[in-house]
């Protein structure tokens, strides 16, 4: 399953798994955006009152959203590690 991890402030991670998301991601200076929907499937507090790691599991994806994820691929962006 692919997806991304990205890091944000919260100051109650476990609550927000389970989330619905939409994570924007303009990997080519700002000039073509990229649109992902996926689910909150795993939150960790990074430290003490620092940036909470959170894990988008993308769910089925369309053939445009296919064909998003191999650009991206082809232009050494790594899924797991993306941010919006």
């Amino acid at each position: 399953m692919l997806g991304f991890w990205i890091y944000v402030q919260h100051p109650y991670p476990a609550a927000s798994i389970g989330q619905h998301v939409t994570v924007d991601v303009a990997p080519f200076e700002d000039w073509v955006n990229f649109r992902f929907e996926g689910t909150i499937s795993e939150a960790t507090l990074m430290k003490a009152e620092g940036p909470v790691s959170l894990r988008i599991a993308l769910g089925r994806l369309s053939t445009s959203e296919q064909y998003m994820v191999d650009v991206l691929t082809w232009s050494d962006v790594d899924m797991w590690t993306a941010s919006p």
